[in-house]
């Protein structure tokens, strides 16, 4: 009897030679209009079409099953040798609910293996896969065949004012999707350096959206993607960037150096993927909460906020389905004092209470936060062994420590969860202000959200009321507060828990503290250019770190700091004008004075901002 071998559907039924799908598409009636209306320069001027095929040998795949066999094996051993293995959730029910469904998926971003990650999981469960827009910088000579073979199709990060190649583009990606090809894109645009999800870019979800309004008779399915890892294998030139270094452009060389860090141990990595999300029923949703009739012209800034808008429900997804160890909780422990040391029961502790609320507060907590082999002492041995944290042996009980140095690298740890921590926070944070009631709390947070907008994004959906109320019942019976009447208050015996919950944003405080000191003193010497102006906040976080009056080395980000200058701007506290060679320069804007109201409204007294408590 011979058994049947199960095969595998590669790229999936309908098949493409791309020599022959580039002449295809030359002869595109929208290229060709295109041309007429923008004819290319001299060197083509006598063949504009031999323009045109150029521009899609750089775009187009080269689907080959042969280069999938290899890049398979590849991954199978590096999946396994230097990472503890992949965690996979929702597959099989992602699986059961896409039968002749059109697929888009949508994975966060996280490290240059996350563009072979969703292939290799999708390819060894024997599902399609997918054509990948990557970036064009990793279409270089050799990898970049290997990874057009895999299914990549590169695009240049910015084509605006280029229509010739816009239309090349959009008309491959509209052939793909015609024939039911499933793609993937990145919905952050470029890889998060801070550990949390960043906005989503509408570019290509706006290609989209006008692709449903050509094919009124056909939908996409977005599936939201969550890749997550103990550890990130760039993490090192994360923490450069992020204690100021020039940002690294996604090349090959980078992508080379990502596999060179490989001979450590990198811990698990989690793929969790969402449920699928019918394009249109998300666009109705949309049209009818907005009081629309149709979807808004594609050239109108309505038409933005409803592609941002659909973005942003697919990221609300990622959050909510993001799975992970308790790496970011033990870390998140770590970061909540201002001394470096921890006797090991007290650690454990911290990082139990942790738990508790996050399970308390998340919705799918038994389903994204997983425990681990040896919990979380085997958290702590993880980081043990990665270097972050260090161990003293003693006869009555072991002490972990952490380097200054590290606390950056234990921040990108703590920030995959910490937006699940930022109500908790900002109540545990009010409550020692003084405010002492539901509604007063609740107002706090409208306000600490609206601050910290380009920090943290809450679901669209979201429920602050609902939130402020679960908060309080888990205060409640963990018996860090009391009630009476309505008014609540700390219950002494649990101060250091409400400490170390108020701590956890207080690096996020802590830099529009500094921004609101320089932009109030001599050294803000207005116009100053927006990077001369990051400079001055970064330099001002070191002198109060020193001083005492501040804490939070790692809330002394460019990052951080450039995020504050974009609240300040929509706020018109400041007003930003382009100078030459893509400089920003920075003045006061119409209510500069505001700046004054904001630092009373939430910074009462600098002995309020820094109250580091004892465990």
């Amino acid at each position: 009897m011979k058994l049947e071998v199960r095969k595998k559907p590669l790229f999936g039924q309908h098949k493409y030679s791309p020599k022959k799908l580039i002449k295809e598409l030359t002869n595109h009636p929208d290229i060709e209009k295109v041309l007429e209306e923008h004819p290319p320069k001299k060197a083509f001027g006598s063949n504009p079409k031999k323009y045109v095929q150029e521009i899609l040998k750089e775009i187009v795949a080269t689907p080959s099953p042969a280069v999938v066999e290899g890049l398979r094996r590849s991954l199978r051993m590096l999946w396994y040798r230097i990472f503890n293995g992949l965690e996979i959730q929702g597959l099989e029910e992602l699986k059961a609910q896409i039968g002749g469904k059109q697929l888009i998926y949508l994975p966060s971003h996280r490290s240059h293996l996350d563009y072979l990650l969703l292939s290799y999981v999708l390819d060894e469960h024997y599902m399609e896969i997918p054509h990948i827009i990557a970036g064009n910088n990793l279409n270089v000579t050799g990898v970049g065949k290997v990874l057009k073979g895999g299914g990549a199709v590169f695009m240049r990060r910015v084509f605006r004012n280029q229509p010739v190649y816009a239309t090349a583009f959009i008309t491959y990606l509209y052939y793909l999707l015609d024939h039911r090809f499933p793609i993937e894109l990145f919905i952050e645009g470029g890889r998060s350096r801070t550990g949390k999800n960043l906005l989503p870019k509408i570019g290509l979800l706006s290609m989209l959206v006008e692709y449903l309004i050509k094919n009124q008779d056909k939908d996409l399915h977005f599936v939201p993607v969550s890749f997550t890892y103990e550890r990130v294998p760039e993490e090192g030139a994360y923490i450069k960037e992020l204690n100021g270094g020039e940002k690294q452009q996604e090349n090959l060389l980078e992508m080379i150096n990502a596999f060179k860090v490989l001979k450590k141990n990198f811990g698990k990595v989690y793929v969790s993927f969402a449920p699928p999300m019918s394009a249109r029923d998300m666009i109705a949703r949309y049209l009818e909460k907005n009081k629309l009739d149709q979807i808004p012209d594609p050239d109108s800034e309505d038409f933005r906020e409803l592609s941002f808008s659909l973005g942003m429900e697919v990221m609300d997804q990622i959050n909510i389905y993001t799975r992970t160890s308790a790496v970011p909780v033990v870390a998140t422990a770590l970061l909540s004092e201002r001394h470096r040391g921890f006797q090991k029961n007290e650690l454990l502790e911290k990082s139990r209470f942790l738990v508790n609320l996050y399970q308390a507060v998340h919705p799918r907590a038994l389903d994204t936060l997983v425990e681990s082999e040896g919990g979380l002492e085997g958290i702590v041995e993880f980081l043990i062994q990665s270097g972050t944290v260090g161990c003293i042996h003693d006869p009555d009980e072991d002490i972990y420590y952490f380097d200054t140095k590290d606390k950056i690298r234990l921040n990108l740890y703590k920030n995959i969860f910490v937006h699940h921590y930022v109500i908790p926070s900002i109540i545990a944070l009010k409550l020692k202000h003084g405010v002492n009631t539901r509604d007063k709390l609740l107002e706090s947070i409208f306000l600490f959200n609206d601050l910290l907008r380009y920090e943290f994004r809450f679901p669209q959906s979201y429920d602050f009321t609902e939130a402020v109320d679960t908060m309080l019942k888990f205060a409640l019976e963990q018996e860090l507060v009391t009630e009476k009447k309505g008014v609540y208050s700390i219950n002494t015996k649990n101060q250091k828990k409400i400490n170390m919950l108020a701590n956890i944003l207080l690096p996020f405080l802590e830099s529009f503290y500094v921004a609101i000191n320089v932009l109030t003193s001599k050294k803000a010497a207005f116009p100053m250019d927006s990077k001369n102006l990051v400079e001055v906040f970064r330099e001002t976080h070191h002198k109060l770190l020193l001083l005492g009056k501040i804490d939070s080395l790692e809330g002394n980000l460019t990052v951080s700091y450039n995020n504050i200058i974009r609240f300040f701007t929509e706020e018109e506290i400041l007003s930003v004008s382009e100078s030459g060679k893509r400089k920003k320069l920075i003045k006061k804007g119409e209510d500069f004075e505001n700046i004054h109201a904001l630092n009373e409204r939430f910074f009462p007294a600098e002995s309020e901002l820094i109250s580091a408590g004892e465990w």
